[in-house]
């Protein structure tokens, strides 16, 4: 039994499923971090506690199989990496990334000046989700007049 034919589809579904999530980062890097805070409101960070050492877009590639976890997965990943200590999501925009209309017809001259017949028209969207976040570092406690 030839499995070529087998193999290729099946990793494509893999490729598909496993996702595609783009996140670009714009700021300053510094060591890895393993605890990263995740807040969702500004209103939620406690105030005079981080700064803000970057931004960061991630983008879903409007994959149909990604979901909001993998997307928060790695979004924790990439603050981790460039070492920060939370993340403020700031805004989610979803939008239609693609579109494909089909449709269907059947006319007939009924006479020199009439047509009768019937369409339909089906168009489905294929959505992407953009996350805007700020990347925190937490400040320093100032030291203590002695």
């Amino acid at each position: 039994m030839n499995l070529k034919p087998v193999i290729l589809p099946v990793a494509v579904m893999l490729m598909l499923a496993a996702g595609c999530v783009n996140v670009e980062y714009l700021g300053d890097s510094y060591a890895p971090t393993s605890n990263v805070e995740f807040y969702y409101d500004s209103k939620d960070v406690p105030p005079n506690t981080y700064k803000v050492m970057g931004k960061a877009v991630v983008n879903d590639g409007g994959n149909p199989f990604g979901d909001d976890d993998q997307i928060r997965q790695e979004i924790f990943k990439k603050a981790r990496a460039v070492g920060a200590d939370a993340v403020l999501i700031e805004k989610i925009v979803t939008r239609a990334a693609s579109s494909n209309t089909n449709g269907y017809g059947q006319f007939n001259k009924v006479d020199r000046d009439t047509v009768e017949g019937f369409g339909n028209s089906t168009t489905n969207y294929n959505y992407e989700k953009e996350i805007h976040a700020s990347f925190l570092k937490r400040i320093p406690p100032a030291p203590k007049e002695k």
